[in-house]
């Protein structure tokens, strides 16, 4: 990576991340992926969905892939001391960041997939749903520079402006 590849990135600090909610989350996305993989492979009429899901995961494991080892291990290590959640910083391309909220909208549509029952995997849990818009906000606020917002903060902050999103 040279200079100038440095200049695009940023740091994203998750304060106070709940372990057992990002590993749900982590699960379920895997699922998705493994079941929209399958309906593309398989060609069918309803594969527009999938392929973008697909694509996007693709873009960030291409654009982010190995830029947060310690983070990973960081996580592994407080998952094994069964830590109940962690600090962690995410270094990320900003674009990747400033991407966030399309898609935090691309899960919507997901869920509203999973809704309709064309898929074995299911909606989103709202727990895991909540944690995921924490997540993506985090990004896409942070990427610029603003300060972290803990995860316990936002949760108290979405249940006084009550429920916005699906």
């Amino acid at each position: 990576m040279t200079a100038d590849d440095n200049a695009d990135l940023g740091t994203v600090t998750m304060q106070g991340c709940p372990l057992e909610l990002l590993q749900r989350a982590r699960r379920h996305g895997e699922a998705l992926v493994r079941e929209f993989a399958f309906i593309v492979d398989g060609g069918g009429d309803n594969a527009e969905l999938p392929k973008r899901l697909l694509a996007v995961v693709q873009h960030v494991r291409d654009s982010a892939g190995g830029l947060n080892t310690g983070a990973e291990r960081a996580i592994d290590e407080a998952l094994a001391r069964g830590d109940v959640a962690i600090d962690f910083e995410v270094v990320m391309p900003r674009a990747i960041g400033r991407g966030a909220p399309a898609f935090a909208a691309l899960l919507d549509e997901i869920d509203a997939y999973c809704r309709a029952g064309d898929l074995l995997t299911l909606e989103t849990p709202s727990d895991v749903r909540a944690f995921q818009h924490w997540y993506l906000e985090e990004m896409a606020r942070q990427i610029d520079g603003a300060p972290p917002t803990p995860w316990d903060a936002w949760r108290r902050a979405e249940a006084v402006r009550g429920p916005t999103r699906s």
